[in-house]
């Protein structure tokens, strides 16, 4: 399912965890809103791009974060947050 935006999900105020599975979600802004997200995995999520991921820099709550098989994630050099366990597989297009 292709979403618009996160934007209805901003009033589940204890998530803690968000998975996004194909589809086209390209509009994450809402993310650092939601809940409070520790995981946070991506899988096979079409046109998904870096420009498109660099709002997660923004959550506060994150502490482990994967992508699987998505083409457009080429480096992590985007991501500030340190001390987040970052797992990438299947990422054709990934060069450490």
């Amino acid at each position: 399912m292709t979403l618009k935006n996160l934007d209805f999900l901003t009033e589940l105020t204890n998530l803690k965890e968000l998975n996004f599975m194909l589809g086209g979600t390209k509009n994450l802004e809402a993310l650092p809103k939601i809940g409070k997200i520790e995981k946070l995995s991506f899988t096979w999520v079409r046109q998904l791009t870096i420009e498109h991921l660099e709002v997660i820099n923004k959550m506060k709550f994150l502490k482990e974060i994967s992508f699987d098989r998505q083409a457009h994630l080429t480096d992590m050099s985007w991501f500030t947050k340190p001390n987040i366990k970052v797992d990438i597989t299947n990422c054709k297009n990934y060069r450490e």
